[in-house]
């Protein structure tokens, strides 16, 4: 047996293909990753989703405690202090 007798068709997004796009492909197909392929075809990366989410996703919402689905804790200023 050779690897290309388990190879079966994956999904590939093209380096110039909008990330936004790239992101539903691997949503709707439930990837782990994404191959990506240059204007030849040829494959170039393969993209984690987790990177993928770090890219779209805003800092800010990345780093906020998030508790069973409630909103993100506030952190308390302690007193006198900005």
């Amino acid at each position: 047996m050779r690897a290309r007798d388990l190879a079966r068709p994956y999904p590939a997004v093209s380096a110039d293909d909008d990330c936004v796009e790239a992101a539903r492909l691997l949503v709707h197909e439930w990837l782990p990753a994404l191959l990506v392929v240059d204007r030849d075809g040829q494959p170039h990366a393969i993209e984690p989703a987790a990177q993928i989410i770090r890219t779209l996703v805003p800092r800010y919402v990345l780093e906020a405690r998030v508790r069973r689905g409630r909103r993100p804790v506030r952190r308390q200023r302690p007193p006198g202090g900005r």
